[in-house]
């Protein structure tokens, strides 16, 4: 029998799920000795080193929305730190 996400289980089960996520992420980064930023700067930096123009603002739209949606989530995988 094939394993069952809790993601895979309906909305609320993905919602459950990305709650988990995000909190292993937070406890991840306390217990790490990694510095990370306290506050945001309201300037911007003087340097663009990463500059994209994607497609992902688009709005969905009636036709071709799987095939968008499996585009994004590849987009995001691939430039997900």
């Amino acid at each position: 029998m094939p394993r069952i996400l809790l993601c895979q289980l309906g909305p609320w089960g993905y919602r459950l799920s990305t709650g988990k996520e995000r909190a292993l992420r937070w406890v991840r980064d306390a217990v790490s000795r990694q510095k990370f930023a306290r506050e945001k700067a309201p300037e911007s930096l003087p340097v663009c080193l990463i500059r994209h123009s994607s497609l992902i603002c688009r709005r969905w739209g009636n036709g071709g929305g799987m095939c968008q949606f499996t585009n994004l989530i590849h987009w995001m995988v691939l430039h997900t730190p």
